[in-house]
């Protein structure tokens, strides 16, 4: 039995080493595309977008996943993947992303939406889920129904909000060391100019209903959290053996 055994796992170790995945091929035409970007890390980086088109329901997921792993999430790789789908046929109508710092206005040229999971979480990282402060609890809560209400009236409540709370936010506190101030609540202040900053990209979906822009990139992250649990399980692997398995999971689902 044991022999058996050790036979199967050298014969699956042998597969892997020399697996080698499907290339995916794309025949250029037309193609009217939204597109989500993400990053995952795996040890090193894999930068994924899922392409969304038009149906009679609305925005639907292609078969497609175009993904390059690199060393790092950078805007320099985001621009590489845009213009690889430009030049390949696809008509680009919107994009869906998170926060990386200078995406935004790189990507200029085209419809972008930040995803608004993404600027919950923000807020929730700096706040805590459970915040003490009662500025806190109320900029949690109207965070909260970011996805659940209309432009007009989250911008309402912000503004409602940053009216009551504006000198709240301006106390300073003295360092008795060095003499300097510094922001008291440095946390809440900075969430709040967060949203004030990414609101431009929080509601472009909003803004235009008919392109049926998804207002997350969740079906990405999705893709590639399960990609992760499935590595998880073999997290003794090597690197050159956990690509393929990432090649094959992708060319197998996605």
């Amino acid at each position: 039995m044991k022999a058996d055994a050790g036979t199967a796992c050298r014969k699956v170790r042998c597969e892997q080493e020399y697996y080698m995945a499907p290339d995916w091929l794309h025949a250029p035409y037309p193609r009217h595309l939204k597109v989500q970007g993400g990053g995952g890390q795996y040890g090193y980086g894999l930068l994924g977008a899922r392409l969304w088109s038009d149906g009679d329901q609305g925005c639907v997921p292609q078969q497609d996943s175009v993904y390059k792993f690199v060393r790092n999430e950078t805007v320099a790789g985001y621009l590489e993947g845009v213009g690889w789908l430009r030049d390949n046929g696809f008509t680009i109508h919107g994009i869906v992303c998170d926060g990386l710092g200078g995406l935004f206005s790189a990507l200029g040229k085209h419809r972008v939406q930040m995803c608004q999971f993404h600027q919950a979480m923000i807020v929730r990282r700096h706040l805590t889920s459970k915040p003490e402060l009662p500025a806190a609890i109320e900029l949690m809560d109207i965070t909260n129904m970011l996805a659940h209400t209309d432009k007009e009236s989250f911008i309402g409540m912000l503004d409602d909000w940053g009216e009551r709370w504006t000198s709240f936010m301006g106390e300073r506190s003295t360092d008795l060391r060095t003499g300097k101030t510094s922001y008291t609540h440095k946390r809440l202040r900075s969430v709040y100019l967060s949203l004030r900053r990414n609101m431009p990209w929080l509601w472009t979906h909003y803004d235009y209903p008919e392109l049926h822009i998804p207002n997350t990139n969740n079906a990405l992250e999705g893709v590639l959290t399960d990609i992760k649990t499935k590595l998880r399980v073999h997290s003794g692997i090597s690197k050159q053996r956990r690509i393929a398995m990432i090649q094959e999971l992708i060319a197998r689902r996605y």
